[in-house]
């Protein structure tokens, strides 16, 4: 398919929005104290004003919804159009689950159906988990948090000065830490290995451990603040250690 009356066809608009949109970086803002995700929101908001500038319409239409209890399973078809040429599509179909005590199932089903499919639409990378609600799934209607696991008595246990709950929030500090600058270089190296004309991570998770293994671990085990915090001074070496990576 070839460009019509000198316009550019659906696939090459698709490929000017991946240009465009390298990745979508995760909130800053924590689910259950847990982890950090990429909202819907974020991944409209970031893809939107490419698919104006290059005349792609989204459409979404709902194929199955099933309603199990506490849970909504949907599967939602998302439909990229041409906007010069409405006979040009291009169609990706997603499932989203959504979990909620009340109604607001479908809406969590159908939004994350329709951003996963954005997703992988445009090949865009993030670093994110799924979206998950701290609810159990029940089969049989209804949502519970699960219940507390009873604990000993402090004053039973020996406390060593609460230095493992101290270790613990450090260790999270430092895994936080190293994601975060994970997700900070990760564009910069596939668009510093696409200039060397190599072939870029495809996958996060792959490229965190690379980053991991090759960067942060390659002299000395174990990693600190500290050791984040230097290389996060010298991008530039670190980038030039991972474009230098080959990869299979």
């Amino acid at each position: 398919m070839s460009e019509t009356n000198g316009k550019p066809n659906i696939y090459q608009r698709i490929i000017s929005v991946m240009k465009g949109v390298r990745y979508v970086q995760k909130e800053d803002r924590k689910v259950n104290n847990q982890y950090t995700f990429v909202s819907h929101d974020a991944v409209v908001a970031a893809i939107r004003p490419h698919l104006e500038e290059h005349g792609l319409a989204v459409i979404p239409t709902v194929l199955k919804s099933k309603q199990d209890g506490n849970r909504t399973v949907m599967m939602v078809r998302v439909t990229l159009v041409n906007s010069d040429n409405p006979e040009e599509t291009v169609s990706t179909d997603s499932v989203g689950y959504g979990i909620d005590p009340q109604d607001k199932g479908p809406g969590k089903a159908y939004s994350y159906a329709y951003k996963n499919a954005l997703l992988k639409l445009f090949v865009l990378e993030t670093g994110d988990d799924p979206e998950r609600d701290n609810i159990d799934y029940k089969a049989n209607g209804g949502a519970s948090k699960k219940p507390a696991a009873t604990q000993a008595p402090a004053q039973n246990k020996p406390t060593n000065g609460g230095g493992n709950g101290e270790e613990q929030s450090a260790s999270s500090e430092v895994e936080k830490e190293l994601n975060k600058l994970a997700v900070e270089l990760f564009g910069e190296v596939n668009h510093a290995r696409r200039v060397a004309n190599k072939k870029g991570f495809v996958v996060f998770e792959d490229f965190a451990k690379a980053f991991r293994k090759h960067c942060v671990e390659a002299k000395t085990p174990g990693i600190t603040l500290k050791k984040l915090s230097a290389i996060r001074s010298h991008k530039e070496a670190a980038v030039n250690v991972m474009v230098q990576l080959p990869i299979e």
